[in-house]
């Protein structure tokens, strides 16, 4: 039952808890957590289970403790591939000094951990930290033989676990995403090449005016277009983190017609094929006829909620952050943590960055532009 639990949770999310409720039993551990470090999003808590569980540890770790983690620079000793404790990552008198434990751990009387560490490496650490109360200072030899027996199977599911998801996210980008929005859309790569399109861009493309396909690339019409969306796509593509732009604009000629806009922005990292080529999504849109709001392409891109995408659009509309919290009805402080989240979901880092990509999207302000005395 245990592994038949394993193998079906990269297809059925719901089983990774079943799952680590039996290996806690079994190895008299209070709580359990597949636990992931990714170069792009940091740590994070990729499941849990057990007797002591909390969902709301979830929230805690993520919103406030993964950048505190003090588990995470012991990773860096290198350690083993395999069983680890956790007095062999970092020295337990060390841990038990910072907030991480004593505004945590202590809350949750997860005092000894152990870690089955099944991947290691500067983009992606992943394996299963096991947490025991002050009642269970270590683990039987038993349980201790149980969790090696059992790591090449852990291994095998989460890389099974990560291909099913890189597909699945593919999918949802180009028909969950692409698909659903009122804008001509369309995936390429730093050299034009489709990789994706919705409906509507396929009907722009089809008439030939302005923008056309041509052996499978996105082209322009007018060589002095085609030469201005040949750097924007390159610069927005580039994987020189100094030289690449968020986003950028433009307009194509069009014949018997007004000009078309065009934006380019950067593709998020977790929507596309795979980690080693950067895609841009590209905007086509006649300024002639209506417009969706800017928020709802930041909600349907990158994931935001509704009040991060209004915060985004507010900042975008010229008002600082303590402003736009009192035209959201939030505290400041909440305010800054939208930030910090929008930053983190869109890959920037800067607030001149996030309204340059803004400014990119297609759509109209969500409200009018605040003027100032």
């Amino acid at each position: 039952m245990l592994l038949t639990d394993l193998y079906a949770a990269p297809l059925q999310p719901e089983k990774w808890s079943s799952f680590l409720n039996q290996l806690c039993a079994l190895t008299d551990s209070s709580c359990g957590y597949v636990m992931g470090a990714y170069q792009k999003v940091g740590n994070v808590i990729l499941a849990g289970g057990g007797q002591s569980h909390d969902p709301e540890f979830f929230r805690l770790y993520s919103e406030h403790y993964s950048s505190s983690d003090p588990f995470r620079p012991g990773l860096a000793n290198p350690p083993v591939v395999g069983l680890n404790h956790g007095a062999e990552l970092v020295n337990q008198a060390v841990v038990r000094k910072t907030e991480f434990y004593n505004e945590l751990l202590m809350q949750y009387d997860m005092e000894h951990m152990s870690l089955l560490l099944c991947s290691f490496g500067e983009e992606r650490t992943e394996g299963l930290s096991l947490w025991r109360s002050r009642t269970y200072p270590s683990l039987s030899d038993e349980s201790e033989h149980l969790l090696r027996m059992l790591l090449p199977h852990v291994q095998m599911v989460l890389a099974l676990r990560s291909r099913i998801n890189s597909a699945q996210s593919h999918a949802l980008f180009s028909e969950a995403v692409m698909d659903s929005m009122s804008v001509a859309s369309l995936l390429v790569d730093g050299y034009g090449r489709v990789q994706h399109m919705n409906r509507q861009a396929e009907l722009h493309l089809a008439k030939g005016n302005g923008l056309l396909l041509a052996n499978g690339r996105l082209r322009a019409t007018d060589r002095r277009d085609m030469a201005q969306l040949g750097r924007l796509l390159e610069a927005v593509t580039s994987s020189d983190r100094v030289n690449a732009v968020p986003g950028g604009a433009m307009r194509v000629t069009r014949r018997n017609a007004i000009p078309l806009h065009v934006s380019v922005v950067r593709a998020p990292a977790e929507k596309t094929f795979d980690d080693r080529c950067q895609y841009a999504i590209v905007f086509l849109y006649d300024q002639s006829m209506p417009q969706a709001t800017r928020s709802a392409a930041m909600r349907q891109l990158y994931q935001m909620t509704p009040a991060e995408a209004r915060m985004a659009d507010l900042l975008c509309s010229g008002l600082t952050i303590k402003e736009a919290s009192e035209r959201c009805g939030v505290k400041l402080e909440t305010a800054r943590f939208q930030v910090k989240q929008i930053l983190s979901k869109t890959g920037l880092h800067r607030q001149a960055e996030l309204m340059r990509l803004m400014l990119s999207l297609p759509g109209t302000p969500e409200e009018p532009l605040q003027l100032r005395d």
